[in-house]
């Protein structure tokens, strides 16, 4: 069975009102060249519905505060902005979007690639649905205590040649170690088991370089009965998380465009902005 380590929500909660998604490296945070292709989920991800309150911090201490909704392949999010809410629905099988108003009852439809959602994907062959790419599995290992597989990948991007090494967690697909021929770098260690919001969670810290060997560092908290990243925390005083974590049967309705509701190209929202 395919295994989706299912971090995509968090990250949808992330800028809503810019629509901005980000790529993880195994966890939440540095970019992710690899398994870029996510068309398959997987039965873990169909089953998963929960609900969440949504907090955000950026850099400059401004607080962002919402709402996430899940079942199965069906997201729906509410980021609060002043007196005004950003409304989106995500459903990741057909790879759309909706942006509401419901002051104006009106919504904008927007294609949405899985791909763009952070569903990681680890299959048996890292090459598999990536685009010109090669993979040589090199052989098991271990790394922090952790087994490992790992593996040569050879992509082709702009007519040029990138070797990649990466070392992939066993147990839970994450990259726990990646390097390029240029020097970028990332390393992955767990930090122990801890109680975050009465939810028994894996902490595990990022470690990652770029090619001049600027450290970075990044702290996630992962949830292993919901198979995704609940909480995370960058260098700079940004922090992202979701709080009071509800797992149980969502409202399908929800997750619905109101019939109401008129279609449009794009809103005027300054809330889009």
């Amino acid at each position: 069975m395919v295994r989706v380590h299912a971090n995509l929500f968090l990250a949808i909660v992330i800028d809503m009102g810019r629509g901005a998604i980000r790529r993880g490296r195994g966890l939440l945070g540095a970019v992710l060249l690899l398994f870029g292709a996510a068309e398959a989920l997987s039965d873990e991800l169909e089953r998963l519905a929960f609900s969440a309150e949504t907090y955000q911090v950026g850099a400059a201490g401004k607080e962002k505060k919402g709402r996430i909704f899940v079942l199965g392949d069906l997201v729906r999010t509410e980021i609060d902005q002043g007196e005004d809410q950003v409304i989106k629905i995500f459903d990741l099988k057909k790879q759309v979007s909706y942006l509401l108003d419901p002051q104006r009852k009106q919504y904008q439809e927007t294609p949405y690639r899985a791909v763009s959602l952070q569903v990681t994907v680890r299959p048996s062959n890292p090459c598999e649905g990536v685009t010109d790419a090669e993979c040589k599995r090199v052989g098991d290992t271990s790394i922090a205590g952790r087994n490992a597989v790992e593996w040569d990948m050879l992509l082709r991007r702009n007519d040029k040649n990138y070797f990649v090494k990466q070392w992939i967690d066993i147990e839970r697909g994450f990259v726990l170690r990646y390097l390029t021929e240029d020097g970028h770098y990332s390393s992955m260690e767990p930090l122990g088991v801890e109680q975050l919001d009465g939810r028994k969670v894996e902490k595990w810290m990022l470690v990652s370089f770029d090619g001049e060997q600027r450290e970075r560092r990044s702290v996630s908290w992962f949830d292993p009965q919901l198979n995704m990243v609940i909480k995370e925390e960058h260098p700079g005083g940004y922090l992202r998380e979701m709080r009071t974590i509800r797992v149980g049967p969502q409202e399908p309705g929800q997750f619905e465009v109101p019939a109401d509701y008129r279609r449009v190209d794009r809103l005027g929202l300054a809330k889009e902005q």
